[in-house]
């Protein structure tokens, strides 16, 4: 056998023994002190997805759509009732993007408007394409259409029930009457505490 064959096996023991030493010592003490991390898991989030999306499939559910005042914290109109969880105005029937060919590859066929169009793109669940943003739709509980952007205006979807009481601002007349007291103190010459608004003496430096 020729030497060269010989130095491989040795090789290989050298590199697999370099790439354990990579590791980095910090990892090593945290693992040490926190224990090994387990490669098994309860597939928890995956979980709680499936439960969701069985939650949402169910045509009786009543989903309240609140749409909320940026400015006052309150609520902009009154509490919608949906019929089941508002779409997203991304998601439709149809793939975002295909092909409409009869070529062969890595593609889904989706009969559109009469045509197979191929797509890579896969159908969720619910057997809808695409993702939850730009704005929400519904249909309400007495059969009319809705829908919101999702951007600059603040919205919850929820099963809850839940109360939005108007944001209040007063005007503050007793700090403004102390701050007019500390304009006229400072325009004379005077010092302030800036804490309390009050005259005190200045500090000769």
């Amino acid at each position: 056998m020729s030497r060269k064959w010989l130095l491989l096996p040795l090789l290989v023991v050298i590199l697999l023994v370099s790439a354990c030493s990579s590791s980095q010592e910090t990892i090593k003490e945290r693992n040490r002190v926190i224990g090994q991390t387990d490669a098994d898991s309860e597939f928890m989030e995956a979980r709680q997805i499936a439960e969701i999306e069985e939650w949402k499939d169910n045509p009786d559910k009543i989903v309240n759509f609140y749409i909320i005042n940026p400015v006052t914290g309150g609520l902009l109109i009154p509490p919608v009732q949906c019929k089941g969880v508002p779409a997203s105005s991304t998601e439709s029937l149809e793939p975002n993007e295909g092909k409409p060919t009869s070529g062969h590859g890595d593609y889904w066929k989706v009969p559109t408007d009469g045509v197979d169009v191929l797509t890579n793109e896969m159908a969720g669940r619910d057997g809808t394409f695409g993702e939850p943003v730009h704005y929400r739709q519904c249909m309400t509980v007495d059969g009319n259409y809705i829908d919101i952007s999702a951007y600059g205006m603040p919205y919850i979807v929820s099963s809850y029930a839940y109360t939005f009481p108007e944001a209040t601002v007063q005007r503050d007349y007793e700090t403004e009457a102390r701050l007019m007291q500390a304009e006229a103190v400072l325009k004379n010459g005077g010092c302030i505490d800036v804490e309390t608004l009050v005259e005190i003496p200045c500090s000769e430096e």
